[in-house]
């Protein structure tokens, strides 16, 4: 799971749950974007961000999607990514 740092698990996981008809929403994204600060995973966060994005979140989630996206460049060493 993404909790552990098994990102690929965890999207496997996400697309068989599209599969069989499941509507993610912006728990499940919340749910993969928040470890990728601790295990510096850019690619995995930029995907949960963009997919939590649609899931028409409230201000207060997408506001808090955005600091996890800061804290996660800055795990990454992309200070040009914050600003």
């Amino acid at each position: 799971s993404a909790r552990t740092g098994d990102f690929s698990s965890a999207f496997r996981l996400i697309e068989q749950a599209k599969q069989d008809g499941f509507q993610l929403d912006k728990v499940t994204w919340s749910a993969v974007l928040s470890p990728c600060r601790h295990y510096r995973n850019r690619e995995a966060a930029e995907t949960a961000f963009y997919e939590l994005q649609k899931s028409n979140p409230s201000e207060d989630s997408l506001a808090a999607a955005y600091v996890v996206m800061g804290d996660v460049y800055r795990a990454c060493g992309d200070e040009a990514s914050t600003e």
